[in-house]
């Protein structure tokens, strides 16, 4: 799936970087319509080699590195993602440090459309049945973040699993802003008979690094 995503631009443009800076120390703090005053916060910690055994006939590939993103919740860690770039695509390659997934395809920088789909794991132990995501990714208008205006990227994800009336369909459109990252997450549908609809917006980024 890597290669089939990974296009050649030759342009900096298109890397997945300029709208993912997955910098160690950047910072972004969003708010929720779901939960007004509650602090959301994603922190880019150091990046990981992970260790690599020759031998183990377990292995598909050698591993590669990746950065941690702590997701905060009040100052409380309650996930952590792990992501790797490659070229234009941000991959998601653990639920965890220690919980490597097969990497998938977040977000692909690129001009025109471009559509790719892929099965989760499980809700939980009780709808064991996969969730499939349904992505498109292409250039937005450009848009004020946070005071200037910058490029933008939009992803629109259809997530959906178990019968339509009674099983979750989500539509997210996440934004992600040139040199910024995410800058808005906008979320309807609903989870079995309940509704969902909520905006979660940045309201604050500092950049990592000598930045």
């Amino acid at each position: 799936m890597i290669a089939a995503l990974a296009l050649c631009f030759g342009s900096d443009d298109m890397a997945a970087s300029r709208f993912f800076p997955l910098v160690p120390g950047s910072r972004w703090t969003y708010s929720d319509t779901a939960a007004p005053g509650t602090v959301f916060e994603s922190v880019v910690k150091p990046e990981v080699n992970p260790p690599y055994d020759a031998g183990d006939a377990a292995l598909i590939e050698k591993p590669q590195r990746y950065f941690p993103v702590e997701m905060l919740e009040d100052g409380r860690v309650r996930q952590v993602i792990c992501y790797r770039e490659h070229d234009n695509t941000l991959l998601q390659v653990g639920t965890g440090i220690d919980k490597p997934i097969v990497p998938r395809a977040i977000m692909v920088v690129s001009r025109k459309a471009f559509d790719w789909d892929y099965y989760g794991e499980p809700i939980s132990e009780y709808l064991t049945e996969s969730i499939h995501y349904v992505a498109t990714s292409q250039f937005g208008s450009p848009a004020d973040v946070l005071g200037k205006r910058h490029d933008t990227l939009v992803v629109n994800v259809t997530m959906s699993v178990g019968p339509k009336k009674v099983g979750i369909e989500l539509k997210q459109v996440w934004r992600y802003a040139a040199d910024v990252g995410l800058y808005e997450v906008d979320e309807d549908g609903h989870v079995g008979k309940n509704p969902v609809h909520h905006v979660r917006r940045l309201t604050k980024f500092e950049p990592g690094g000598s930045a």
